[in-house]
């Protein structure tokens, strides 16, 4: 499991092995940038994450046992947020931060020999999409966007970027993939909701299911925390741990000076 964190005043990036319960550090050169997963590498040998080293979110590549050094993919003046790996390798997806058209969806070109990564522009409107998620067979991606008002998860065959289909009733957000690419999950408010897909001949979705609700999936405006196991049947959740203990209280006592004179006089 490959996740992000804070402990202390430090944010890191870890992979954790779940059979031994290990972790390994894999950020060394600066601030975890938010709003970005830790996405895998379809091999398992690398991952890719997005920082701030300088104040400004870049994308990275460091391989999962910790060796040599995290390599800057995507560093332009511009913020990258990194969204997703597709399943042969080639391409990453991620959204960018441009003030003159809010957010943006890119992809990145893996060349041939794996030495270097070349952008695209995908798909650059006037309103903000963002948490861009690749199908299995890396066909079509699911995204967010708020072009009709408010926040919708949407798909759009990649890397043509015409012809897209709406897929949540109701608004939606931090969209995912099933492995076996026959159903899409997003969250409504603080509830995952599951869609059925097909993608065969054409893309077609059918009605949107309420899963289950949790209140993790409603924290954080568009921070995708929760993943889908490769049977479909298990979700890995952010769980807050001693969350009542940790909340700050103010606690108010009064006619206090009236119980210390009585204690007094005893």
């Amino acid at each position: 499991m490959a996740f992000s964190g804070q402990e202390g005043s430090n944010t890191d990036v870890w992979v954790y092995d779940i059979d031994r319960g290990a972790r390994t550090s894999l950020n060394s050169v600066g601030r975890l940038a938010s709003f970005a997963p830790v996405t895998w590498a379809p091999t398992g040998e690398e991952v890719a994450f997005s920082l701030s080293p300088a104040g400004n979110s870049d994308i990275f590549l460091r391989r999962t046992d910790g060796s040599g050094e995290e390599t800057a993919i995507a560093a332009t003046p511009l913020a990258e947020f990194l969204n997703d790996w597709s399943r042969d390798g080639k391409y990453l997806v991620y959204h960018l931060l441009d003030t003159a058209t809010q957010t943006d969806l890119w992809y990145l070109e893996r060349s041939n020999d794996g030495s270097g990564w070349k952008p695209h522009v995908f798909l650059k409107t006037s309103f903000r999409e963002r948490a861009v998620k690749f199908s299995p067979d890396g066909r079509f991606v699911a995204y967010v966007s708020d072009e009709s008002g408010g926040d919708k998860v949407y798909v759009l065959p990649f890397p043509e970027g015409r012809g897209k289909t709406t897929v949540s009733n109701n608004g939606g957000a931090k969209v995912r993939w099933s492995r076996d690419g026959k159903e899409l999950f997003y969250v409504e408010g603080s509830t995952l909701m599951a869609v059925p897909v097909e993608s065969d001949p054409d893309f077609s979705v059918g009605a949107p299911t309420p899963l289950f609700e949790h209140p993790s999936l409603a924290a954080g405006l568009y921070i995708v925390q929760y993943d889908v196991s490769a049977d479909g049947e298990r979700f890995l959740l952010a769980e807050p741990v001693d969350a009542e203990a940790q909340k700050p209280a103010i606690r108010v006592v009064q006619n206090w000076f009236a119980e210390f004179k009585n204690r007094q006089q005893n």
